[in-house]
């Protein structure tokens, strides 16, 4: 795990630990208790205050469940960049304590309202804590990124190997010198053409190529093939699982076979063509 999402957890369990207080003994001068503000134990005496003071504290602490479970699913499901945007959210709605809480919270500290009292001087240190440790966070994870360049899908590609798994089976395709596969990916059209001399169609070494449009959003990648030599390949949609590190390319893709009902998982992984050997290949034609 990196540095935001253990950042995130601390700050879950803390914050799930102040809402179990909050549920179930809203009176202790523990976490977020309000057993340290004498006006709790004042409003016992008052029944319709006091019930309005525990509808706010219920409250406050469905309100940060909502948070705890937002970011629970964030953790699980979240790439790096929800996390980091995550993470920058809750900076800027923890910064709201400064200016919305702090100064009714001090003056009830120097009014002696507050035991112990430097109690809002204590929380003030640990909120700011907090802060310090996300923006750390941050920092760890953001500066790296923008020290490299952008990754993008756009290039040439060259078929390293294809991974197929089922229920029953793995297979395991090396695409090495003679059985060949290239895609090359614009803005906006792909374009693929793959040749296998040790396979003979009518005699002839086996060659196919064919394009189309595409759309990459987040994670997801989809081509729409428009022509292709195969007509049996024409006019369909394949939706790709995608992900870059550097210059690997890795597409995954989990097809229902119709003859049997299994499923059949996908992983072909590419790697780049520098932009230099493609300028050299033109050169040479």
């Amino acid at each position: 795990m990196d540095f935001l999402t253990y950042a995130i957890i601390i700050f879950l369990v803390l914050e799930t630990a102040n809402v179990l207080m909050l549920y179930f003994t809203p009176g202790t001068q523990r976490g977020n208790g309000l057993g340290v503000f004498k006006a709790y134990e004042e409003s016992k005496s008052d029944p319709d205050v006091h019930a309005l003071v525990k509808y706010l504290i219920n409250w406050v602490a469905n309100t940060k469940l909502i948070f705890i479970a937002i970011m629970i699913v964030i953790i699980v499901v979240g790439n790096d960049h929800t996390k980091l945007y995550a993470v920058g959210a809750l900076c800027i709605s923890i910064s709201a304590y400064y200016f919305s809480l702090y100064p009714n919270i001090k003056r009830l500290d120097e009014a002696g309202k507050i035991t112990p009292r430097g109690y809002s001087r204590t929380l003030s240190y640990m909120i700011t804590a907090f802060l310090a440790i996300f923006c750390l966070a941050i920092i760890w994870v953001a500066l790296p990124k923008l020290n490299n360049k952008p990754l993008t899908i756009n290039g040439s590609w060259r078929l390293i190997h294809s991974v197929e798994i089922t229920e029953q089976d793995t297979s395991v395709t090396i695409y090495e010198e003679g059985r060949e596969l290239y895609k090359i990916i614009n803005t906006a059209h792909f374009s693929f053409l793959e040749h296998d001399p040790s396979l003979r169609l009518n005699g002839i070494p086996y060659f196919i190529v064919g394009g189309g449009r595409y759309t990459c959003k987040g994670q997801t990648y989809t081509e729409c093939i428009d022509y292709c030599s195969d007509p049996t390949l024409q006019n369909t949609t394949t939706v790709y699982d995608i992900e870059i590190v550097e210059d690997t390319l890795k597409l995954k893709n989990i097809e229902i076979m119709e003859k049997n009902g299994v499923d059949r998982l996908t992983i072909k992984t590419y790697l780049k063509i520098p932009e230099e050997a493609c300028k050299d290949i033109n050169l040479a034609k």
